[in-house]
């Protein structure tokens, strides 16, 4: 608590700011709004809105196994016990999550480009922090159980949906991986 205080002394004597402070409101602003939308998807999986679209999201997620070799089978996992209407709904959010990453850096990148000159350069401890972040990104693209009937310790689609913020909690680790890579990116495109 007093490092982030010091931390913070810091840049306001010298009027400026650390990246972790430009970014990090806005990574949780993405996160906030990831989970309400899987309450959403949640929500219409339930009332079968987008069973019509089974097809459209069997598609999409064979795409998306390429880089996300777990998510086949927890699609069918849910296709089996939840029926077309979750399991296209599950679809359909798992793509949509890969939007978030691409949002969060664009909107990183602006915050940025409007106080590039008040902004510090990348200390040796974010990087550490973000590269922290490696391991679980394997789980939760590669490793991620289905085998399992509970929901603390694997993928289960239960009764009330919870899997659909399961599903944004674990992705939510690659969305912040993913932005930040971007953002780095674009950083040295601005400057």
């Amino acid at each position: 608590m007093s490092l982030q205080l010091d931390e913070f002394r810091e840049t306001a004597t010298l009027g400026k700011v650390s990246t972790r402070a430009l970014i990090e409101p806005l990574m949780m602003k993405g996160f906030f709004v990831g989970v309400i939308g899987s309450l959403l998807f949640a929500y219409l999986g339930s009332t079968n809105t987008f069973a019509p679209y089974l097809a459209q999201s069997d598609w999409l997620v064979t795409k998306l196994a390429v880089i996300w070799p777990v998510l086949p089978p927890e699609y069918e996992l849910v296709l089996k016990v939840r029926g077309p209407g979750h399991a296209s709904s599950f679809g359909l959010m798992c793509a949509t999550c890969w939007t978030w990453p691409v949002i969060l850096a664009a909107m990183m990148l602006r915050k940025h480009a409007a106080r590039r000159s008040e902004v510090l350069p990348v200390s040796t401890k974010e990087i550490l922090q973000f590269m922290l972040l490696v391991p679980f990104l394997l789980i939760a693209l590669v490793v991620d159980d289905t085998k399992s009937s509970t929901p603390l310790n694997a993928f289960y689609p239960d009764n009330w949906g919870f899997f659909y913020l399961r599903q944004w909690f674990v992705f939510s680790l690659v969305a912040v991986f993913s932005a930040i890579l971007f953002y780095a990116i674009g950083r040295r495109f601005l400057n």
